[in-house]
């Protein structure tokens, strides 16, 4: 199995480090069984007598909590439940619902390890690969997708908004005895963007904030003259209506292409910019 398609999405968090959510479509023949996702994907302990790097890299970056009984004030615990629904259960092999649903394997073989002063067994493990803690030294949770609409989880992020900072100016009280000066706390308040150095570098370097291989390109689909305009709140829109370069989309230059073009007409309107590129500024496809 090869990844085919990739996406992914870059935020910071509030320490600042650069965080990222990906998703990897594989290229397979047949549905992933659970052998295929166990040699990927894990959510146990490794035995610390056979990989003790693997098991130090598991108790350090991917031990859920703990949270539930072991600690009721843990920051996930809502209405007295955890709300990423930990500890998990037992099960002694991986399993795959019909819906696509993994459960992982979490066998109750008595191997732990210690957080915060609590024994942790395999139903706190997050799932994960071994070999890309080992190398990265970093949380890394892996899973498999079961499902499509996963992608609207990444996109979320790139139309959020940037962290905002709220700051307030504050004067230093003078003589006690001197008159009041009346401070409008309205115009003393500041709504401010909130930049870690990290992201400011990151965005500096001009590395990727969203990525997506292979590309996509959105293509219209209209009735005839009821095509989407964009236009600013300063354009004259009699001028919008009258220009003749807004009548054209990439439906009706697909159209004009297959009359100019035989080589055009062999392919669909979906299959069409594998072959053909789009050129916005003429509005024209090109071979």
């Amino acid at each position: 199995m090869l990844p085919c398609t990739v996406v992914y999405t870059i935020e910071f968090q509030k320490r600042g480090l650069p965080h990222v959510h990906l998703i990897l479509w594989l290229k397979k023949d047949k549905p992933i069984d659970a052998a295929q996702i166990d040699a990927f994907i894990s959510a146990q302990l490794p035995n610390p007598s056979v990989d003790p790097l693997g098991f130090e890299a598991v108790s350090k970056f991917m031990i859920h909590g703990p949270c539930g009984s072991l600690n009721t004030s843990s920051p996930c615990m809502v209405d007295g439940k955890c709300d990423k629904f930990y500890p998990k259960n037992f099960s002694e092999t991986t399993t795959i619902a019909g819906n696509g649903q993994v459960t992982y394997a979490r066998p109750n073989n008595g191997i732990t390890t210690e957080k915060n002063g609590v024994r942790i067994d395999n139903t706190f493990v997050v799932p994960h690969n071994v070999d890309l803690l080992v190398k990265y030294q970093a949380h890394i949770n892996v899973e498999s997708v079961n499902g499509n609409g996963m992608e609207k989880y990444l996109f979320k992020y790139t139309n959020k908004g940037p962290d905002c900072a709220k700051a307030a100016l504050k004067r230093k009280r003078g003589n006690p005895d001197s008159p009041t000066e009346i401070i409008d706390e309205i115009k003393e308040y500041l709504d401010c963007r909130y930049v870690t150095p990290n992201d400011a570098a990151w965005r500096l370097l001009q590395f990727d904030i969203h990525y997506t291989n292979p590309s996509v390109e959105r293509l219209a689909v209209h009735l005839p003259l009821e095509n989407g305009v964009l236009y600013t709140e300063d354009d004259y829109l009699d001028q919008v209506i009258e220009n003749p370069s807004n009548l054209i989309t990439k439906l009706t230059a697909w159209f004009d292409a297959n009359q100019q073009y035989p080589e055009a007409r062999q392919y669909t309107y979906v299959e069409f910019p594998e072959h053909w590129t789009w050129h916005g500024d003429g509005k024209y496809w090109h071979i």
